[in-house]
């Protein structure tokens, strides 16, 4: 599969999405509900990661494991430099939650112990509506460190999407309080495109 890794900028050492979740996404009109109809032309990983969430499939999670873990060790060769990998937190407390499923697998692929619940939402809304400042902010407050790294080291902070990095910044400036992060490296998936 060929990846396009796009460089994620912010507190971190480096970041990367390994590409963008479609093509190209337009606008169809809105449902009897008045929410938009979206039309998505995925990218080979937005297409997996779609089947992932979406229907919990297995097979796919294993492959964006294979896909996520092989870009660590092959292309951005810092699988050797970490020495933990935290799972964002997701929007409702699901233990079992496909992000969860695909961190767990990224371990076992690279070796390295692994927190699912490092940090945890206070809430379930999403805030969709303010300005980048507001909802760091906001996420800040909304998104609780829940443990704290117990020796010195290097960390890989994994989401499945990153749109505009609200949820990556907040969950940077909370580890960058912790006395034992080293480096602080991030990964998604996927960067949401724009709709055309």
């Amino acid at each position: 599969m060929k990846l396009n890794p796009i460089r994620l900028t912010g507190d971190w050492e480096e970041g990367f999405a390994l590409d963008y979740n479609a093509k190209k996404i337009s606008w169809t009109g809105s449902n009897i509900f008045g929410y938009p109809k979206l039309n998505y032309e995925y990218t080979e990983i937005g297409e997996i990661l779609y089947y992932m969430k979406e229907f919990d499939e297995y097979a796919k999670c294993q492959e964006l494991a294979d896909i996520m873990a092989e870009f660590l060790r092959s292309e951005w060769k810092i699988a050797d430099k970490i020495d933990g990998i935290i799972a964002a937190p997701v929007t409702a407390d699901l233990p079992n939650a496909p992000l969860y499923k695909l961190v767990k697998m990224i371990g076992d692929r690279t070796e390295k112990p692994v927190s699912v619940n490092f940090f945890a939402k206070l809430t379930v809304g999403e805030i969709k509506a303010l300005d980048d400042r507001e909802k760091i902010d906001i996420y800040r407050n909304n998104i609780k460190k829940m443990k704290k790294l117990q020796s010195r080291g290097n960390i890989l902070v994994v989401d499945d999407f990153y749109n505009t990095g609200t949820t990556m910044k907040s969950l940077a400036g909370l580890l960058k309080e912790d006395i034992n992060l080293d480096k602080l490296y991030v990964l998604t998936a996927v960067l949401n495109k724009k709709i055309d």
